[in-house]
């Protein structure tokens, strides 16, 4: 106990009106600790409670005396409605002026120096298509220039921004082009599984425009960012605000499509017409077969489909179905995820009938069908199998 101590305590007992707790820190020792607490009842301030900072001793009972006595239980906590949008991108291509002309105030700090956005930012704004959460994140550098510290950290804090949203804003650089870094940021949103937004910024730095200047710009990002070929591009201006209304429209649809649900009966039409146009692959004398799709999940759209082998169907093959699904049920602006199960024909029809023998690691069940899944149903399997060998879905 310090003189300093009791100055502190009795200009709280003259000027406080709240409710007040003396923690002693440095007490790691839970028999010896009490006895250390002792001498602050001097002070004044009621009982005093030995804690450790360090190593956690005694915070959970002062916690429970916190919480017990002058806080509300909380019973029932209202869901946010708002869209959650983070704006992703290496450092100094303008995330923090469209941040602020997003807001039409200055919310972040701007600066021609990279890096100068340390932390990541949040704010709600209304508007009459609805209610979205923007996040400003930190300048994503590569890798192996980012120091362990404060800027490791921020680099954590804006993946973490990515984890939680719904619809990802990737900023990219007119003036620059398109870098190494961008093409890994793809990746990394592409492999989260987020609804994407491609914002190319500086438009309005860029000389001499013209149709073919925006046509070529567009067709520069889609050859660099494959992993991103179905995301909306927007040809922007954070300075001046241009295209800003459109950017809004192309996060509305994203985010619609990225929470899609779509029926068996359509995704099965649209598969079975995309087997059509170019059957399974064959390896020897096996040709790959889909029995049967399903979507079990959104936000991003997942379809399972039943195969006789996963292992028949290519990365080529996988992509032209994705391509094809993709263009029937205009899914613009989300990735899709598709998962292949292995299954012999008379099991998918026993789980089409019964309703289970779905793996545990999947959800939902698998419905009645209709159309070409009806032989399924009537307890011919082995025989249609058969009869239908190589002829595709």
């Amino acid at each position: 106990l310090t003189q300093l101590d009791k100055i502190v305590a009795d200009w709280l007992r003259k000027n406080n009106r709240i409710p007040t707790y003396v923690l002693v820190n440095k007490c790691e020792s839970e028999t010896v600790g009490i006895t250390q607490a002792q001498e602050f009842w001097e002070l004044g301030l009621g009982q005093p409670w030995p804690v450790s900072g360090i190593h956690g001793t005694g915070l959970g009972e002062v916690l429970d005396e916190v919480t017990t006595k002058h806080m509300v239980k909380v019973t029932h906590v209202l869901k946010e409605n708002a869209t959650n949008i983070a704006l992703i991108g290496r450092p100094n291509v303008g995330k923090s002026s469209l941040f602020n002309k997003l807001f039409g105030k200055d919310r972040s700090i701007v600066s021609d120096v990279a890096g100068t956005t340390r932390d990541t930012i949040d704010e709600v704004i209304t508007r009459s298509s609805g209610r979205y959460r923007i996040v400003d994140t930190a300048g994503i550098r590569r890798r192996g220039k980012v120091d362990y510290g404060a800027e490791y950290f921020m680099v954590n804090r804006a993946f973490k921004a990515i984890k939680r949203a719904d619809v990802i804003i990737l900023l990219l650089d007119a003036i620059d082009g398109i870098v190494e870094q961008d093409r890994l940021l793809a990746d990394r949103i592409a492999s989260e599984g987020r609804a994407c937004v491609i914002a190319l910024n500086k438009w309005d730095a860029v000389p001499n425009k013209d149709d073919k200047t925006y046509l070529k710009a567009v067709e520069n990002i889609r050859s660099n960012l494959p992993v991103l070929r179905w995301a909306e591009i927007v040809l922007i201006s954070a300075t001046t605000g241009q295209r800003t209304e459109k950017l809004f429209e192309s996060i509305d649809r994203s985010c619609k499509q990225y929470s899609r649900r779509v029926s068996t009966a359509i995704i099965n039409e649209v598969v079975n017409e995309a087997t059509m146009w170019m059957a399974p692959p064959t390896v020897g004398s096996r040709s790959g077969r889909i029995y049967y799709s399903m979507q079990i999940g959104a936000s991003p759209p997942t379809i399972v489909f039943f195969v006789n082998d996963p292992a028949l169907f290519t990365d080529t093959y996988q992509r032209y179905l994705e391509r094809k699904i993709r263009d029937a049920l205009d899914l613009e602006g989300t990735p899709i995820k598709m998962i292949w199960r292995g299954k012999a024909l008379r099991d998918v029809g026993r789980a089409a009938r019964k309703g289970d023998s779905v793996p545990s690691n999947i959800r939902g069940g698998i419905q009645p069908a209709t159309g070409s899944m009806m032989g399924l149903m009537t307890g011919k399997g082995d025989k249609s199998e058969k009869k239908s060998r190589g002829k595709g879905f």
